[in-house]
């Protein structure tokens, strides 16, 4: 009962869990970024990211503004600009309602950006205009089946969309084309 509770409350903030695979999708797309960088997820939650990277040797720091337990700093990512200095990659699934922000906030800082959002919550014009003709944009890893849940250890797909990592790069500059790598999920 009482993380059904602690659920419902977290929803209300704009929570929604990552799918370990999509974390594992982008390791396996990634990893010599992300082996050779100080990475932060500024949007923790329960730890998520934090433990799938860490069962592929690579380590991350963590912070939430709601944080789920006390060994978790509480820290508001968009207030917070000294403690970013010290990281060059961030991995994040931010709040729906305030990604443009955090997505501003994290290529002021970050060398590398891995941003996990879903499709429908988008909005092209200003991606486009915005975003993804910026020269830090690499391209995006997108991954289906639609929409999924992770619920305990069974996965229940359907829904709308796909989620995926836009990745920006302070390394990889001014792309003539930029990469879009699909991804699915249920492969082994």
């Amino acid at each position: 009962m009482k993380t059904w509770i602690h659920r419902t409350v977290k929803n209300k903030k704009d929570f929604y869990q990552t799918n370990p695979r999509m974390i594992k999708a982008l390791i396996d797309n990634f990893s010599p970024v992300l082996s050779n960088s100080k990475i932060i997820d500024p949007c923790c939650g329960n730890h998520i990211i934090h433990n799938v990277l860490l069962t592929s040797g690579i380590s991350v720091d963590e912070f939430d503004l709601y944080p789920f337990d006390d060994n978790t700093l509480q820290c508001d990512f968009l207030d917070c600009g000294d403690i970013l200095t010290t990281y060059d990659t961030i991995i994040m699934n931010p709040p729906y309602s305030s990604k443009y922000l955090f997505l501003d906030h994290a290529l002021k800082y970050f060398k590398n950006v891995f941003c996990l959002l879903p499709e429908i919550s988008l909005n092209y014009n200003i991606m486009n205009e915005k975003y993804l003709s910026a020269p830090q944009y690499w391209g995006k890893l997108k991954m289906y089946p639609k929409m999924f849940l992770h619920e305990g250890i069974e996965d229940k797909f359907g829904g709308t969309t796909c989620y995926s990592w836009l990745y920006f790069s302070n390394d990889r500059l001014c792309q003539k084309h930029k990469n879009e790598i699909i991804v699915n999920l249920l492969k082994e």
